[in-house]
């Protein structure tokens, strides 16, 4: 199951200004930008172990009676293929089952489970647990509310215990894990990589990025990040309170992305129309400075689709720092070009971006 983003990006930019004074983006195309989710981390898979409900409330773990005792003479005759259940043995030339993975954080208002999917544990905090009034924390049931339930994405998060982060499955459903070590924006190929306040969302069909939730821009760092993709679960619909941040990138030079992705300038597709950045897994073009183009996805990463002013559409590199008059740029591939401005400034943060051309 995978994510899916309830929005697009839209990529392009506005008038540019030097060679001629009609140029303009050639095609404002709207990029996409999701239905390519993160892979299934595995959140809700709480495996076959019976769900822990607290001191004095586990159910009896005891093996059910299957008949005679199945010979063996490895253990690999005896391996039921389950993770969870533990490692099966051949002992005396019979199966013996194995102990179940422990999964006891020692708090009475979680649900402990084992998941098939990770061999990991995970500690699910249910209020249903506690008091009338208390909510189910890192120290137990406790008065004092974290201000989502069961667990907050957005960082500071609360809801979980000592060691824990919130993280949401694909189809919205918030529960308490170990959280990973990737940073956002790195690569991840599931949830349980990234950091907490931090989700897996696929960027292709083969690389995924560690995105950041956020309430307003100002959970997002680094130029170009944006609070504007809303989630959506597997069958379409928009998640409430699901939303995370554009992947703050370099698109002139094409840095700051995963392995296996490439970096773009984009647009929001209504309201402000703020500049933005962000990475893409997708089959890139491949047209280079001069290049025929029908759109930006026919160019090279670092390239903008625009009519430089003849009627025909060509494929120019990106460049920063536009001067007021058109000078060299270490951004575009000869000295024969200088980096021209457009009209609407585009800004990432407090860069200026504008395109190499003669």
């Amino acid at each position: 199951m995978r994510f899916f983003l309830a929005c697009s990006l839209l990529l392009g930019v506005a008038c540019a200004e030097g060679a001629s004074s009609d140029r303009r983006s050639s095609d404002r195309s709207s990029v996409d930008g999701g239905r390519t989710g993160t892979p299934d981390a595995g959140q809700s898979d709480f495996g076959p172990n019976p769900i822990d409900l607290g001191p004095g409330t586990t159910p009896d773990s005891g093996h059910p009676d299957l008949g005679p005792p199945v010979a063996c003479t490895t253990a690999a005759e005896c391996d039921d293929g389950l993770v969870c259940n533990g490692v099966e043995a051949c002992a005396a030339g019979v199966c013996q089952a194995g102990a179940p993975v422990p999964c006891d954080d020692g708090i009475a208002c979680t649900r402990d489970a084992c998941s098939e999917a990770t061999g990991s544990c995970t500690f699910t905090p249910d209020d249903t647990l506690c008091g009338a009034g208390q909510t189910c924390g890192a120290a137990g049931c406790s008065t004092t509310a974290c201000s989502e339930s069961p667990c907050k994405l957005v960082s500071p998060q609360c809801g979980c215990g000592a060691g824990q982060a919130c993280f949401m499955d694909p189809d919205g459903v918030r529960s308490c894990a170990a959280p990973g070590s990737t940073d956002t924006g790195g690569a991840c190929s599931v949830i349980a990589d990234c950091r907490g306040g931090d989700t897996c969302l696929g960027l292709g069909d083969t690389v995924g990025g560690c995105h950041h939730f956020c309430n307003s821009d100002s959970d997002c760092s680094g130029a170009g990040s944006l609070c504007l993709l809303d989630l959506a679960d597997t069958g379409g619909a928009t998640i409430p309170g699901a939303t995370v941040c554009t992947l703050s990138c370099e698109p002139a030079q094409n840095s700051g992305c995963p392995a296996g992705s490439y970096c773009f300038l984009g647009q929001e597709p209504t309201g402000a129309m703020r500049d933005l950045s962000h990475c893409s897994g997708e089959i890139p073009g491949t047209g280079t400075q001069g290049s025929l183009c029908d759109d930006t996805g026919d160019c090279s990463p670092g390239y903008l689709c625009l009519d430089p002013g003849t009627g025909v559409p060509e494929c120019l590199h990106l460049c920063r720092n536009p001067s007021a008059s058109p000078t060299s740029s270490p951004d575009c591939t000869s000295s024969f070009y200088s980096c021209y401005g457009f009209t609407t400034p585009v800004l990432l943060g407090g860069t200026a971006y504008g395109v190499c051309d003669f």
